[in-house]
């Protein structure tokens, strides 16, 4: 009879003086489907294994990578720079006239992605590039951003990550792409553009890249649409 006690009372006494929350079966399933949600979402965000990837992704700079966008800290002159860190991580950059220019979207996070997949051995993503397509008031400003600015996770400057090739120039985005595919090599078909300028977003598209509308910044729903929908030949913009 004590054996019985012993074997099945006491666990049952131990096991009801847990706290509500950690006996709630509820809370316990709600768990485990947060984290299989977690995992289902992160496959998603860089397609399923087997499907084709972009061989170059090409992003916009002012208002989709950082803001404020370079023309407006133009106005007061060009004095802002050089630029110095704000922050601990290195996402935000200080000017000379205290203008704050800071990654925005999902960006950090995004790129810090990248890295890690992008860096595994025998992933398809290690066979994509970023690059840059801007048309920024301050070219000089850009690099040097671009050369300062860094990732939270990795540590990387953004231009250790976004190796190129740049255009950054007042040409138009067709030609900025003209140019990205005769650098590159890559097909226009196999590129996806960022931007945050639907203007831009409908001339790019028409050459027969996958666009997608940022119009807030890169975030990881813009992402994950452009992987999901690649490619898009034709002339459609995500996210319009």
């Amino acid at each position: 009879m004590w054996k019985i006690i012993i074997r099945f009372f006491i666990p049952l006494s131990l096991f009801l003086l847990l706290p509500p929350k950690v006996l709630s079966f509820t809370h316990l399933d709600n768990i485990s489907v947060n984290k299989r949600a977690a995992r289902r979402h992160d496959t998603r965000l860089f397609g399923k294994k087997g499907v084709k990837k972009p061989k170059l992704i090409v992003f916009d700079l002012d208002g989709c990578i950082w803001s404020p966008e370079m023309y407006e800290l133009a106005w007061d002159g060009s004095r802002h720079s050089p630029f110095e860190p704000w922050n601990n991580d290195g996402t935000k950059m200080k000017s000379q006239l205290n203008s704050i220019v800071c990654l925005i979207g999902d960006v950090p996070g995004l790129l810090d992605d990248f890295v890690v997949l992008s860096s595994k051995e025998g992933s398809k993503w290690s066979e994509t590039r970023l690059a840059i397509s801007s048309r920024t008031d301050v070219p000089a400003w850009a690099y040097e951003l671009l050369g300062k600015m860094t990732l939270p996770k990795s540590g990387k400057t953004l231009k250790e990550v976004i190796l190129g090739p740049w255009e950054i120039a007042k040409d138009s985005k067709v030609t900025h792409f003209r140019r990205l595919a005769k650098k590159t090599g890559v097909a226009l078909e196999d590129m996806v553009f960022f931007d945050n300028e639907r203007g831009n977003c409908i001339q790019v598209a028409k050459l027969g890249v996958t666009v997608a509308y940022t119009p807030n910044g890169v975030k990881r729903t813009n992402w994950q649409q452009a992987i999901d929908n690649f490619p898009t030949i034709n002339g459609k913009v995500i996210g319009v």
